[in-house]
């Protein structure tokens, strides 16, 4: 039998909420969204996420569920592997299409 590896600790998920609320103020959908997105990073921080290759260890992600108006709610993190922690960097409306590095 397999032992389930421990999930990954996320460090300044709710400082980042909180300041992005009061910049962009989501609607209710949206920020339940970013919300259960970010809370997807505790089994698996790389599911969809793109490397942000002129920094180490530096990733990014179009939240699902979030695109309208042609903007997309993107997300960076740092990803620690040795410590199983993802430490939220920032969280931000921008415009679409979202191409290439952050």
């Amino acid at each position: 039998m397999t032992t389930p590896r421990a999930e990954w600790r996320l460090d300044r998920r709710e400082e980042h909420l909180e300041r992005w609320r009061r910049i962009d103020d989501p609607g209710p959908a949206v920020d339940e969204a970013v919300r259960r997105w970010m809370n997807t990073r505790r089994r698996d921080p790389y599911q969809g996420a793109r490397r942000e290759t002129a920094v180490d260890n530096l990733w990014w992600v179009e939240v699902p569920g979030t695109a309208a108006h042609g903007r997309v709610v993107v997300c960076s993190f740092f990803i620690f592997e040795a410590e199983r922690r993802v430490q939220f960097t920032s969280l931000t409306y921008v415009t679409q299409p979202v191409t290439g590095s952050m």
